[in-house]
């Protein structure tokens, strides 16, 4: 594919706590046109601790420079996936899974020298958040949930993979702001929280994005509770105190990957964290008590949240809740009955909602897509 780029194409990029990718979009054709990645960047050679974000921009440039090495010329136009809040307009972010972002750092100036010094000349770039992106996906993919012609134009996306963030579709359209919450309000990981005691569940969002007050000795946010980092933590501590647990993860996945989850630090193990989840989705380990019970537990906590998002935002909440992310689109759906998923509409249909639960058909493609749309 060479030569000049019509006015429709732009580059995607996708930012995530584990992953990155990169695409390019046709946003008149509404077609995703190609992609590379998912890149696993933690743990990636060329990724250097020390220089943290710039280490991470230089990882995508080279991503994009990978999909473009055929190509006469760069898209003008960039659309750029974060999975945190900010000030979007501005390219100010934050992200507490990604080093060097946990407090509102400036994203538009160090990404755009570095694709101008890869051959882009002055790139226009907007920034949105992730899974507005993915909604957008979900809208005009063939496949998305929310794509004309289905039942259902109007729900909630709820991206749970590293972190937990979600967005609103409401008649065919993406809601980038809402009054709960501003243009952050999509920040469901950050504002939600659960009180250990009374087991309830609370809405506290802000406007700049930044994590809601709240009593850490007994109030823990979604993210902490159902982010991917999150159930890993769950689980091994679940392991470690269940000896039948021990013997059937070290039958299935090898005693000395035990032993590495045992020694674990604070610290992430990406490649630790998708070897538990992956057992924890096998038909057979599934077939083990304490795993069944694990998710129900992950499912009546991500039931508690949503719960309370429906009461927050009434009718924007709409009557369809679209899962997806790496948690999202796969945890607990290794048996015929899809335990998770089934878990969740139970607790709905009790709570005296008849809401359509389901996961994406689409995953990241949603997001590469919708980066154009960003624009």
């Amino acid at each position: 594919m060479h030569g000049e780029h019509p006015s429709d194409v732009s580059l995607s990029i996708s930012f995530g706590g584990t992953n990155i990718a990169v695409g390019l979009a046709d946003k008149g054709a509404k077609r995703l046109l190609a992609k590379s990645g998912p890149l696993v960047w933690r743990g990636d050679p060329r990724w250097d601790t020390e220089r943290a974000l710039d280490s991470l921009i230089r990882l995508v440039v080279d991503e994009c420079a990978g999909l473009l090495s055929q190509e006469m010329a760069r898209p003008e136009t960039v659309g750029v996936a974060w999975p945190g809040p900010g000030r979007y307009a501005e390219g100010m972010l934050a992200a507490t899974f990604i080093p060097g972002c946990l407090n509102m750092t400036d994203l538009r100036s160090p990404l755009s020298d570095a694709l101008t010094s890869a051959g882009w000349a002055a790139p226009r770039i907007a920034f949105g958040l992730g899974v507005s992106a993915r909604a957008y996906g979900e809208l005009y993919l063939p496949k998305g949930h929310f794509f004309a012609g289905n039942p259902s134009r109007s729900g909630i996306v709820l991206n749970m993979a590293t972190g937990i963030a979600g967005a609103i579709v409401r008649n065919g359209e993406v809601v980038r702001e809402h009054d709960a919450g501003g243009e952050n309000y999509g920040q469901w990981g950050r504002f939600l929280f659960k009180d250990s005691q009374t087991r309830n569940w609370s809405w506290r969002p802000s406007a700049d994005g930044r994590i809601g007050d709240h009593d850490p000795d007994r109030e823990v946010r979604f993210t902490e509770l159902c982010g991917g980092p999150a159930i890993f933590r769950r689980f091994v501590a679940r392991m470690k105190e269940d000896a039948s647990l021990q013997a059937n993860f070290a039958s299935a996945l090898g005693t000395s990957l035990f032993k590495d989850v045992s020694a674990l630090s604070v610290s992430r193990d990406t490649r630790l964290e998708k070897q538990v989840l992956a057992y924890v989705n096998q038909p057979a380990a599934r077939g083990h008590r304490a795993v069944r019970d694990f998710v129900v537990e992950i499912a009546h906590d991500t039931a508690g949240a949503l719960l309370c998002l429906r009461e927050t935002f009434d009718r924007d909440f709409g009557d369809q809740v679209v899962l997806t992310g790496g948690v999202g689109s796969r945890f607990g759906d290794g048996t015929p009955d899809d335990l998770f998923l089934n878990e969740l509409r139970s607790a709905f249909l009790k709570a005296g909602f008849d809401t359509a639960i389901v996961r994406t058909l689409v995953g990241l493609d949603a997001e590469l897509l919708g980066c154009a749309f960003l624009l």
